[in-house]
């Protein structure tokens, strides 16, 4: 038996965040109860629950409008150059164009 692959949505989505908007082609992972968004400039939004702080977002609110993933260095506070992105039951994936993972998840972000 072959094993099941997860599958990824590619579609072209204006994205609208507060006075951010930005036409964007993108892929949508979502998780038990959260969804993870990766735009065209291969930057991370992320909205749902947010319980075990698996948004990323530095706490556990639940954020029900999309929201940048915070994760990257004092220069740049939110994570980019991202190429892959997974959301899980109690944790968000991602790699970014280096091979580095990122995790978000209740010990909080670990690269």
């Amino acid at each position: 038996m072959q094993a099941r692959k997860p599958i990824r949505v590619i579609v072209s989505l204006l994205i609208s965040v507060g006075s951010i908007a930005q036409a964007a082609s993108i892929e949508v992972s979502g998780g038990e109860d959260h969804t993870l968004v990766l735009t065209e400039n291969q930057v991370v939004w992320a909205c749902g629950s947010n319980y075990w702080s698996q948004l990323g977002i530095g706490n556990n609110v639940d954020q029900w409008t999309l929201i940048q993933v915070e994760g990257g260095t004092m220069n740049t506070p939110h994570l980019q150059d991202i190429n892959n992105i997974a959301a899980g039951w109690m944790h968000s994936l991602a790699l970014d164009i280096n091979g580095f993972s990122r995790v978000t998840n209740r010990e909080g972000l670990a690269s």
